[in-house]
Parts: C-alpha cells; structure tokens; sequence
C-alpha cells in the first residue's frame, strides 16, 4: 500500500497552479504524502508524442482560460494572468526544487507568484527574494536567482516521468496508476480511499 502520491507539474502551467491548490484535500482526506516532481515539457511532450497546440487554436485557447476562471471560482482561489510569463525561465525556477529540503514551501512560493499574485519571475532579486523566504539557503537562491542551477536532477526527474508514462502536467501517479489534470482530483482520491480501505 503506497502512502505517497507523485504530483508532476510545471510552474508555467495554470492547471498544474489549479492542481497544486488541492493538494491539501487530498492529504487531508487521504492520510498521503505529496511527492513534488518537476518536470520540462518541453523534453516530455515530444518525447511521449504530445503536440500541446492550445495557443495555434485561439477558440480552444480561449475555452482554456473560460476553464480556468470556472475552476479558480469554484476552488475560491486568487488567480491572475502573469504579464512577465515570456520572460521567465520556469526550468531554472523547477530546477530550484531541488536546492531546498522543504519542496512543499518552495512550490507553494513560486505557484502564488506565478499565478496567485503575479511577481516578475525574470527579475533575479524577485526570484532571490522568494527562494530565501521559501527555504533555500543564500548559495542556492543565487543559483537559481542567477539562472545557474544544476538542471541535471530536473532532466533525470523529466526522463522518470516519461518512463512512468506522463504525457502532461498536471498528472498524480498513485499506486502505479495515473490521474491526469486537475479536474481528475476526486477520483484520485477515490482510488486512494480504495486502496487504503477507508
């Protein structure tokens, strides 16, 4: 019986923002760990076959963002478009992840200033900023900061998701079954509920 339950995500993506926000129902609810893994889409989605062409489509991309204003209303949860989102370089913020042992206060920072309240992520004093008050130490908030994090563990962690079978963030793997997208939570919970007895 599994009690942890992998989260792969990407800060860029608002669903993965809107997944994150229920990562607490799901421990609360379940009695499980979340085990944090970023990954770099742009590697995984050729790598498994997935051509995400959401901007090509401006309907499907303007039903995107229809979603995520009925998900944020329904999760009651802040949400705002990020005017520096070009500019920001979210593998050097996901390869951060893995500078800090407490992940959980890391993601959380970096999501609510992706998209809960939106900061300018290439400024290196912004990213300073957040990775000191999120845990990480003065050495490392200057990698990151600097945009010369060791990537290496966020390209094995990439290659694991795809050997695992993700085509996607956001995606949960809980007992080697996967659940993709936010809107996957409760039956995610289900299955953990099953598997547990409870």
């Amino acid at each position: 019986m599994s009690d942890t339950v992998d989260f792969y995500f990407f800060f860029k993506s608002p669903f993965s923002y809107l997944a994150f926000t229920q990562l607490k129902k799901i421990s609360v609810e379940t009695g499980v760990a979340i085990n944090f893994l970023a990954i770099k889409p742009e590697v995984l989605w050729p790598a498994v076959g997935n051509e995400p062409q959401i901007r090509k489509c401006p309907p499907k991309f303007a039903n995107a963002f229809d979603d995520i204003q009925r998900w944020t209303a329904r999760y009651k949860i802040p949400f705002e478009l990020n005017s520096h989102m070009e500019a920001i370089d979210g593998n050097t913020l996901a390869a951060g992840l893995f500078q800090t042992n407490d992940k959980a206060s890391y993601v959380a920072a970096m999501f609510d200033a992706m998209w809960a309240h939106p900061r300018n992520l290439s400024e290196p004093d912004v990213v300073r900023e957040i990775c000191a008050t999120s845990g990480l130490d003065t050495a490392a908030s200057d990698l990151v900061a600097q945009g010369t994090v060791d990537q290496t563990p966020l390209d094995a962690g990439t290659k694991n998701a795809i050997d695992a079978g993700v085509f996607g963030a956001p995606s949960f793997i809980y007992a080697e079954k996967l659940f993709f997208g936010n809107d996957r939570v409760d039956f995610l919970i289900e299955a953990i509920k099953e598997t547990r007895g409870s």
